[in-house]
């Protein structure tokens, strides 16, 4: 009992006070300039820090022991003005990435505008950058001014802007104020973004390059560098590790990643920095330097990678709890490091107040605070199983106390391959990031030295990737279409190992029953091995088939966003192979189709010899070329499909007939509506969708 009044007092400190008060008036302040009303969430959080007040002062601020006295005190007193002064700071900020009313009324659809680039992101596809205008033709009053617009500007993948350039651009603008919100354009909108753009090379030019580029050249002469030392494959897992950038490894690879439960390891966080700062600490602690000596190196050498790789969040948070937990080693200060992670937290808060509802924030933060209070006690629980698998599995389990929440309720999926994948695929990384980095050490002083690291760096990967194929391949990856409350009794399960009583070693034996009972519950409401999906909108109608984990895909799909919800089906249907028909090729559907092919792993082809050639077709062939997908061109008498999906479809009755029910998507006012509509389908042939 005494390890949890431990834990609370290390929890019960200043800096919690302050990242509940900055949560609460962030959420406020973004309800308010979404002209929404107060949410529960926003009372909630109000309600808690009141009541934690007095018990932090108490815990925080030494006296005679009693409340009353501890909140009255100069210190208390100055954690209110900080709080406050913190709050009045996200209001101002909030306020200031929502103001519209400085915003220049751009009234063209197309129009010369004059920007410069912002922050960049190298995504498989394109470049995306933030461009604040500085004016347009005709109207140069907007110059330098503070509430210029920001517009997210998508360039081709091949694109050489950087932070900085001063650029022109010619093209359609698209304001995400003027339609219905989505999760990602909300997203984007609380960062500030009004406008998105897609600009192909003929539609801009950089009239005035950045010219501090030390970073920018640095990061390509490592990437050159790992591209020298090691294969294709394994050099772009190794770019991902650096960089925290996944679109350098195949979607195939993804795909395993993703259900293998192991995506975590492709996102730069604690696993980069804990391996960037043990180098300093192991070069340095050989030569005996001073060890305060060292923890100050540690954080420049920390800060100088957080910098490399372009600030991500899940970084951020992990190079600020190092810095502040190694400063107060340094220091000679007390360690608290649940302090370190609140004061972290707040910190990017304040800087970036919208990443509050992003999920790569939650992840972070909800995984590493659940580990801080959870992993000791799982450990106990597990002590009969060796150190390090009890050691992984404490680590696991702990994270996933409040990632699971995060997951359902944002994502709809749930993984429990990922207990058994991080045991094995977290030390194979591991080792994998350590020898890439002695490999292009080395490789300064000699490539013939860095042929051996190089050559056991590929063998770890291929071995890395035999691993996750094969866990990936066990079916641990769910997707949920609704919340099922059985699932509450095997997460009450899960967390019985947590409570205060003797003998946990066979309490501990709830893990392995909340692990059964959940694959139970998630494996019964899998999909029939054969399938047909029927999407309805105004335009028209898309309909996929299902054979097995093979997908045929055709019709017209209206737009990008009906694309997007359509990839998200055929993600969460466990489709490996996925072929589509374009058997309209018009300028809309191809756009849409190609969305698709971007989002999913698509094997194969078939275009209509109607299509006329233009640039979106041009597009389309450069993605097939890229991709490498099989690609054959039809009229109604040449067309020739897999024989399993060929019975299917079109032997015996290849129609739905008025008294069949399937699954039936429905577009209401622009938006699909993805729950299942379990209702007698319209009598349609299958046939019709293929000629």
């Amino acid at each position: 009992m005494e390890d949890y009044k431990n834990i609370f007092r290390q929890i019960v400190v200043p800096s919690l006070f302050i990242l509940l008060a900055i949560t609460a008036s962030i959420h406020e302040s973004y309800n308010s300039a979404l002209s929404r009303q107060p949410g529960y969430f926003t009372i909630a959080l109000a309600i808690i820090s009141i009541i934690l007040f007095p018990i932090i002062c108490l815990n925080s601020f030494p006296g005679p022991g009693k409340i009353m006295h501890a909140v009255r005190t100069p210190r208390a007193m100055g954690l209110i003005l900080l709080t406050a002064a913190s709050a009045a700071c996200i209001q101002m900020t909030v306020s200031s990435l929502m103001d519209r009313k400085n915003l220049p009324v751009i009234e063209k659809n197309r129009n010369i505008f004059h920007g410069v680039i912002g922050n960049v992101t190298a995504t498989r596809y394109n470049r995306l950058g933030e461009i604040k205008i500085i004016h347009t033709d005709g109207d140069s009053s907007h110059d330098d001014i503070g509430g210029a617009p920001r517009i997210l500007g998508f360039f081709p993948g091949n694109s050489k802007i950087r932070p900085g350039d001063e650029i022109v651009f010619f093209s359609k603008i698209r304001d995400l104020h003027g339609e219905p919100p989505s999760p990602q354009s909300l997203q984007e909108m609380r960062k500030g973004i009004r406008y998105t753009i897609s600009l192909m090379e003929k539609d801009y030019d950089i009239v005035r390059p950045e010219q501090a580029r030390g970073l920018e050249d640095i990061k390509d002469m490592i990437s050159r560098m790992i591209d020298a030392c090691f294969s294709h494959d394994t050099g772009g897992l190794v770019k991902a590790l650096f960089y925290g950038n996944k679109d350098t490894v195949s979607k195939e690879e993804i795909r395993a990643y993703r259900r293998a439960g192991v995506m975590h390891i492709l996102a730069a966080s604690g696993f980069n920095v804990g391996i960037v700062s043990a180098i300093p600490f192991f070069i340095l602690g050989l030569a005996g330097i001073n060890k305060k000596i060292i923890f100050i190196v540690a954080i420049a050498a920390v800060g100088f990678y957080l910098a490399l790789t372009g600030i991500q969040v899940s970084l951020l948070r992990a190079c600020l709890m190092f810095s502040i937990f190694s400063l107060c080693a340094a220091l000679d200060l007390d360690r608290n490091i649940f302090n370190a992670l609140f004061i972290s937290a707040a910190v990017i808060l304040l800087l970036y107040p919208y990443e509050l509802y992003s999920i790569g924030f939650q992840l972070s933060f909800g995984a590493t605070f659940g580990i801080l209070l959870f992993h000791k006690f799982y450990k106990i629980s597990l002590a009969g199983l060796p150190g390090p698998v009890a050691n992984s599995l404490a680590l696991t389990l702990s994270a996933q106390i409040f990632v699971i929440p995060v997951i359902l309720i944002e994502m709809s999926e749930l993984n429990l391959s990922g207990i058994i994948s991080n045991m094995i695929i977290v030390p194979l990384t591991s080792a994998i990031m350590v020898l890439s980095i002695i490999t292009l050490v080395l490789s300064v002083l000699s490539m013939n030295l860095a042929m051996v690291p190089g050559y056991a760096t590929d063998m770890l990967y291929r071995l890395n990737s035999f691993a996750v194929e094969n866990i990936s391949g066990i079916n641990g990856h769910f997707y949920i279409d609704k919340l099922q409350p059985l699932l509450i009794i095997p997460f009450i399960l899960l967390l019985i190992p947590l409570l205060p009583v003797k003998k946990k070693k066979f309490i501990s034996l709830s893990i392995a029953a909340s692990l059964a009972l959940s694959w139970a519950v998630l494996a019964s409401g899998t999909e029939p091995p054969r399938s047909i999906n029927l999407f309805t909108h105004a335009a028209g109608r898309v309909m996929m088939i299902k054979v097995n984990d093979r997908a045929y895909l055709t019709g017209s799909i209206p737009g990008i966003r009906e694309s997007g919800e359509i990839s998200k089906f055929i993600e969460k249907s466990g489709v490996i192979h996925m072929e589509i028909m374009i058997n309209r090729p018009d300028f809309s559907n191809i756009r849409s189709y190609i969305h698709v092919i971007k989002k999913g792993i698509i094997k194969k082809i078939y275009l209509s010899s109607k299509y006329r050639f233009d640039d979106t077709l041009k597009e389309l062939f450069k993605l097939i070329d890229d991709e490498k997908i099989a690609l054959e061109i039809f009229d109604e008498r040449g067309l020739h499909f897999n024989p399993e999906f060929e019975r299917f479809c079109f032997g015996g009755t290849n129609s739905c007939n008025a008294d069949e029910t399937i699954p039936v998507y429905q577009v209401i006012e622009g938006e699909w509506h993805m729950e299942k509509i379990r209702q007698t389908a319209p009598s349609f042939s299958i046939r019709e969708f293929f000629i």
